[in-house]
C-alpha cells in the first residue's frame, strides 16, 4: 500500500509542476482559463515540453486560434534566439509556422466564403501576408498534405482544407451512386 500511495503522490507532485509550468509559459497571453487543465489531460506531465515544441498544439482546444498560439510561438523564437536576428528571422519564417499560417488562412477562407476550394496564389498571397518574405508555400502546402490537413487539387491551381476536401468528396459519391442506381430524385419548385 505505501508503494502505491507513493506512486500516486509522485505522480500527483509531477502534475502539481507541469501546472505551475504551463500558468507560467501561458502568463500574459490571453489565453481560455481551461487551457491549462486541457493541455494535462490531453498531454499529460508532458504538455509543458509539449507546448513549449509546438504551441500550434494549443490550436485544438476550445478558443484558441492559430493568432494566439502564434504569438507564443513567436514569444518563445524571441526568448530562444535573443539578439541574434538571423537565427529569428529564420525561426519565425520556419517551414512549420508557414504550414499552420496558411492552414488558418485557408480555414478563415473558407468560413468566410463558404467555398471548399481556393485559389493558390490567392492563398499564398495570404500566406506571405501572414509571414513575410521568407515564405516558401510549396513546402506549407507539401507538408499540410504530409499532416493530412490541406489538400491541394490534382492540378495544382485550388487548395482546400482536408477535411471540407473530404466532405465535399463524399457527397459527390453519394450522388453519383444515386444517379446511377436511378433512386436520385430532384425536388421540383
Amino acid at each position: 500500500k505505501a508503494g502505491i500511495a507513493a506512486k500516486i503522490l509522485g505522480t500527483q507532485r509531477l502534475t502539481q509542476r507541469t501546472k505551475i509550468d504551463l500558468i507560467q509559459l501561458l502568463d500574459g497571453f490571453k489565453f481560455p482559463k481551461k487551457t491549462v487543465d486541457a493541455a494535462i489531460r490531453k498531454f499529460g506531465a508532458a504538455a509543458s515540453s509539449e507546448i513549449r515544441q509546438n504551441p500550434f498544439l494549443l490550436c485544438s482546444f476550445r478558443g484558441i486560434g492559430f493568432k494566439l498560439a502564434d504569438q507564443l510561438f513567436c514569444s518563445l523564437c524571441r526568448e530562444k534566439y535573443g539578439n541574434d536576428s538571423e537565427k529569428l528571422a529564420q525561426a519565425m519564417a520556419g517551414p512549420f509556422r508557414q504550414m499552420h499560417a496558411l492552414f488558418d488562412a485557408v480555414s478563415t477562407e473558407t468560413r468566410s466564403t463558404g467555398s471548399t476550394w481556393h485559389a493558390t496564389p490567392y492563398m499564398t498571397g495570404k500566406l506571405h501576408g501572414l509571414i513575410g518574405t521568407r515564405t516558401n508555400a510549396a513546402l506549407a502546402i507539401q507538408d499540410g498534405q504530409r499532416e493530412g490537413i490541406l489538400r491541394l487539387s490534382s492540378c495544382g491551381k485550388w487548395i482546400a482544407l482536408e477535411s471540407s476536401a473530404a466532405h465535399e468528396q463524399d457527397i459527390a459519391c453519394a450522388v453519383g451512386h444515386a444517379k446511377l442506381s436511378g433512386s436520385l430524385e430532384w425536388p421540383t419548385i
